[in-house]
């Protein structure tokens, strides 16, 4: 079975009594589901292996009996009438662009963080120290506030920032320093 994290009152269950793979990625707090599925055909199949990159794609590799295991511009069909090694990967259907952070600046008691692919939900990460953070209204993906984080950055200081995405994906490093004036 499934869950449609769009509908979490939408589940998909296999037709089969027999096994199929199970996936499912949860955000990096472990409170919500981005995704879940099962991977199969007609026949059994055994997950034993999974890797998740930057973008929250995984690979998963396994065992299959199904001659019609779901394959497209696979390498090569199935050839064993017992059992076949397969690699998928499974993940959003496009590339999920990394966070960015171009500039910084500070205006009053606030770092104000300038970039490009924030998420709703998206954290400074002030010398890997999370912030407590807003989106600027004006350009939700764009600006982020980090509230009362200037004042921890004194004049002439250089910190590190990083804005981590509601979904786990962190941005490059940025080296930021604090004007003295």
């Amino acid at each position: 079975m499934a869950i449609d994290p769009k509908n979490t009152s939408t589940l998909y269950a296999t037709t089969t009594l027999s096994r199929d793979a199970f996936v499912a990625k949860l955000n990096a707090s472990g409170s919500a589901l981005i995704y879940s599925t099962y991977f199969g055909g007609r026949d059994e199949e055994f997950g034993y292996g999974i890797a998740v990159d930057h973008s929250g794609a995984a690979s998963i590799t396994g065992t299959t009996g199904s001659p019609d295991l779901p394959t497209a511009g696979s390498f090569q069909l199935p050839r064993s009438i017992y059992s076949n090694i397969f690699i998928t990967r499974i993940g959003a259907s496009q590339a999920v662009a990394s966070p960015k952070v171009v500039d910084a600046s500070i205006s009053g008691k606030n770092l104000i963080v300038f970039g490009e692919n924030f998420s709703d939900g998206a954290a400074i990460v002030l010398n890997s120290d999370s912030q407590k953070t807003i989106n600027d209204a004006g350009s939700p993906t764009g600006v982020l506030i980090g509230k009362k984080s200037g004042k921890r950055i004194g004049r002439g200081q250089s910190v590190t920032i990083q804005v981590s995405n509601s979904d786990g994906v962190l941005s490059e490093p940025f080296r930021f320093t604090r004007p003295i004036d």
